[in-house]
């Protein structure tokens, strides 16, 4: 069954929808992405989980961003959508911005989450992740949305032509373009929030069993953080997964779908 409304979430439309059956799960997109960009995943986890799909506030169907917001503001919206819901715990799971949203949902509260997946993120944004996002965006700047797309195929992509010979990949991609122009001072807002995002210091304090997905190919957020996240959270699990960039949901959605069901059996 799915839920198609909008929700009046602290003062904003929230568009969300909601599929399957069995253990919960809120499954949160990135910075320019929406509920669009687990197209190629859903098939494999719908008969696992009563996925939760969120478009954050700025994103997609939900309302604009008018000014700077941060993280926690993010993470409070979908808590009251889960409230909403009447979800008393569920796995919360989030792909780098969402993996922020997640880590922080798991601080303000605790007592919801059962577990985080949290993929291809990490506790912040360091001169790392910035430069690669600043590079590709220098890159892509004044192109037609055709060209700009094939720009970030070429950068943004572990293997270009199979993105390339997926069915559906190329419409998906220009209209996550279109939508980028369309939606650019609110994306801005979500970058600025990402940008000040910072909690190295308070990672410790997350105990709840997690699985840290990365792609080993990710220029944003690199492998290393696997190494942080072993040293900092006392009850983690890290897979690295081959053959993906920072896109690891377009370019490996089965094998990313697996490792999420595979995890959450066991827990």
């Amino acid at each position: 069954m799915s839920l198609l409304p909008y929700e009046e979430i602290n003062n904003a439309k929230l568009y969300y929808e909601v599929e399957g059956t069995g253990e919960p799960l809120l499954l949160i997109h990135g910075v320019r992405g929406s509920i669009r960009n687990w197209q190629y995943v859903r098939p494999h986890i719908r008969p696992h989980f009563q996925t939760i799909f969120p478009e954050l506030r700025g994103h997609g169907r939900s309302s604009e961003l008018k000014e700077v917001i941060r993280v926690d503001q993010f993470a409070k919206d979908l808590l009251v959508l889960l409230k909403y819901l009447k979800i008393k715990k569920c796995i919360i799971s989030g792909h780098s911005l969402g993996g922020f949203i997640a880590q922080q949902i798991a601080l303000d509260a605790p007592k919801l989450v059962k577990a985080l997946i949290l993929i291809d993120t990490a506790p912040t944004v360091d001169v790392e992740a910035a430069q690669a996002q600043i590079q590709l965006g220098q890159l892509v700047y004044g192109l037609e949305p055709e060209e700009a797309v094939q720009k970030v195929l070429e950068l943004g992509f572990y293997d270009s032509k199979k993105a390339r010979e997926t069915p559906g990949m190329m419409d998906l991609l220009l209209f996550n373009e279109q939508e980028g122009r369309r939606l650019a001072l609110s994306h801005g807002y979500a970058q600025g929030a990402a940008a000040s995002f910072n909690i190295q210091d308070q990672v410790s304090q997350i105990k709840h069993p997690t699985l840290v997905i990365i792609a080993a190919q990710d220029a944003t957020f690199p492998v290393k953080w696997g190494d942080f996240y072993k040293e900092h959270l006392p009850n983690v699990s890290v897979q690295i997964i081959d053959k993906s960039d920072h896109s690891i949901q377009f370019e490996q959605p089965e094998a990313l779908a697996q490792t999420m069901v595979d995890f959450a059996k066991g827990v």
